[in-house]
Parts: structure tokens; sequence; C-alpha cells
């Protein structure tokens, strides 16, 4: 992995008045507020564990209670720093993760080459480096790293794109490192639609955020909830999605 930041860390806040000594402002971007800081650990005690996550070895996310701020958060987080994706994660090990999350769904329905799986939330598009006969479509609301994903020659939709497919028409999703920072109910209601009636979903949570709320808004969305065992602790916790019959 890349450092950019080597020496200080960044503090990214929807608020602008985190006021600690040796917390330096650089910017405010849309609705977030960017900080750095050369004693991050000194930072982190003042700030309080609870309340923000390490991200990506340079950033420390001071996140708010309220899920669909945080949502906030990361959106703008991803605009701002979407050009340097691909410098400030580990890419093999984003890679494992999408293949196992793959394979996963390789073992739980039938797949040809008609077979269309959804990758939500692709990213920059590692999932290209997945070697499947089936027909791989992205979904990326990002500009910038959808521009990625379709620079390296995948398919990928944006939102728009996405809720005008018809009932039924994708027959497994994947979303690998996502659904932490936050899918909105809308979304979910796309994809009860737009998946086939025996269709699978399967994600991650880094670092175990947001599971609850998360599957609890796809239980109210009509939708059964499985947590599967056996993944990379690295992965953090991985769960199964069903429509309910």
């Amino acid at each position: 992995m890349m450092h950019q930041f080597r020496k200080k860390m960044i503090v990214i806040s929807i608020i602008n008045h985190i006021l600690i000594e040796d917390l330096v402002f650089l910017e405010k971007y849309r609705h977030i507020y960017i900080y750095s800081t050369i004693v991050p650990n000194k930072i982190k005690m003042q700030i309080g564990r609870r309340h923000f996550i390490e991200y990506l070895d340079s950033f420390l996310i001071v996140l708010p209670e309220d899920y669909a701020s945080q949502s906030v958060i990361w959106e703008d987080f991803y605009t701002y720093y979407g050009d340097l994706y691909e410098n400030m994660i580990d890419i093999n090990n984003n890679i494992t993760c999408i293949k196992k999350l793959y394979s996963y769904i390789q073992q739980n329905i039938s797949m040809t080459s008609m077979t269309k799986i959804l990758d939500y939330g692709c990213g920059s598009g590692l999932s290209i480096n997945i070697k499947s006969n089936c027909n791989m479509i992205g979904y990326e609301p990002n500009d910038k790293m959808r521009r990625q994903a379709v620079e390296k020659g995948m398919v990928v939709l944006d939102s728009e794109q996405l809720y005008s497919l018809s009932n039924d028409y994708i027959d497994a999703v994947f979303s690998s490192h996502v659904f932490h920072m936050g899918i909105k109910d809308n979304d979910i209601k796309i994809l009860n639609k737009i998946i086939r009636h025996d269709g699978i979903i399967v994600a991650n949570f880094y670092k175990n955020i947001n599971c609850l709320v998360v599957n609890n808004a796809f239980i109210r969305n009509g939708f059964c909830v499985k947590k599967i065992i056996g993944f990379d602790e690295r992965f953090g916790s991985v769960y199964e999605y069903r429509k309910k019959r």
C-alpha cells in the first residue's frame, strides 16, 4: 500500500468546531471539514475512541451517530479522494475480498454465460480482475471512480441507469467494502426489484461497522439476512441477503 500522507494523518468530520491543539484545519469540501495532525494518537485520545474509525492507515473519520450523516461523510470523502483511491488501498487485499465474495456466489447459484452479476459500488473497477464467463456489470455513483472502472474496460452503471433496470434483471450481487459506508433504503428497494426471486446478495462490512442498521434496513425492505461463517477476519463481517419468499 502506498501512503500518501506519510508523517501526518488526515481527520475528516462534518463538524467545524473540533477545537483541539495539534489539529490543523486544511479546508472545507462540500459537507466535510478536513484537518491534519502529526500526533494522531493524542488526537484519538481527545476525540474519544467511540467516535472515530481509522481508515486506510492515513485517515481518522469522525463518525456521527446518525447513519444518514455518516453516508454524507463517505460520499464527500470519496468524491474528494476518488482519484487517489488505488494509491490509498491495499489493492491485492481488495481483489482477494472480491474474489471470495464472487466465489460464494458461484457456490450458491447456477451460473452460465448469460448470468448477470452486479458489483454494487465497484469503485475503480477492481472486479475486472475476476476470471469469469458470466456477464459482469458494475454500479458506481461516484463519477471519478466510475471513470476509472470504465477505463479498465468494465461496463459500469450510474445511479440513473441502475434505477432503470427491469424487474428480475440481475441474478446476483456482491459488494466489497461498501455497505459500512451507507446504502440508502431506496437502493435496497431497487435491489429487491432488479434481482431475481432466487437471487443472492453477498457483502462484507469493513471492521463490522453498521452491520445492524444495514441488516435491519434489508429486513425492512423484504430480505432475509444470514451471517456467513468462515471468511477471513480481515474482511470484517460478511452477510448473505435473499428475497423473502
